[in-house]
């Protein structure tokens, strides 16, 4: 309907492209949900990942919470998605999920993990205490030559996946092995965000202080990558990037 979704500490808000409109539901008589991921659901509504308060759907104007089974303290989500056949993928602190469409609910890792992106033949990538790929009910690691966390990362066109680790980006082809990775100049340790993946093609990433448009996604590699642009000046801290692959980016 052209609104935007917000996702905040302080529960669930939109916009309207004039003014932010909180959104009170089930849990107005509770502390704030403390909301942390979103993500569009099939049948209408939005999915709502939070902090230790289970998964909650909005729909027709209705909250309805879900709490995931057999974890005792409800996780922190951190990534949420739902993939062609209704199933929803949790990322959370205690590790990944899937929800299936019926209902029933699996623990896929009991690592940590940051984020999760869908591919376009429905395999899901899983970003955090280690990369990993899970592809028609197998997860596979991804050997890396370094022992880092992976803290975000896209979905490239070719099938494989644009790694984001403190100080570098990884690119790790179809077949799950690294092809290498690059360094962006200009970039502080520790402040790099995102990576995202405008339908140009060209890889957008965050820092401390800016934005910046690295080239296209297939050419990371071929030297050294420098910053095309300087779009932003001012605090932008990692976790303000995120994506939707469906309908654009942002």
């Amino acid at each position: 309907d052209g609104r935007l979704w917000l996702a905040t500490f302080a529960g669930l808000a939109r916009f309207d492209g004039q003014q932010i409109e909180p959104v009170i539901g089930a849990d107005a008589d509770r502390r704030p949900l403390r909301v942390t991921a979103l993500a569009d659901r099939s049948r209408g509504g939005l999915w709502i990942g939070t902090e230790r308060e289970g998964v909650w759907v909005l729909h027709g104007g209705e909250f309805v919470e879900e709490l995931i089974p057999g974890v005792g303290e409800q996780p922190t989500t951190t990534g949420v998605v739902e993939d062609g056949e209704g199933a929803l993928w949790l990322a959370t602190n205690q590790g990944a999920f899937r929800r299936s469409a019926e209902g029933s609910w699996e623990q896929l890792t009991d690592r940590v993990v940051f984020d999760l992106d869908l591919g376009a033949e429905g395999e899901v990538w899983l970003c955090g205490g280690a990369l990993q790929r899970v592809r028609g009910g197998q997860i596979e690691h991804v050997p890396l030559p370094h022992d880092q966390h992976c803290l975000g990362g896209v979905v490239t066109p070719d099938g494989g996946y644009l790694a984001r680790f403190d100080d570098r980006l990884e690119l790790v082809g179809p077949d799950a092995r690294s092809r290498g990775s690059v360094t962006p100049t200009g970039l502080e340790p520790g402040w790099m965000s995102g990576p995202a993946l405008a339908p140009s093609g060209h890889v957008w990433v965050g820092s401390g202080e800016r934005i910046m448009d690295l080239g296209p996604w297939d050419r990371l590699l071929a030297g050294g990558v420098e910053p095309r642009s300087d779009a932003w000046r001012g605090p932008l801290a990692p976790s303000t990037w995120r994506r939707r692959a469906r309908s654009g980016w942002a």
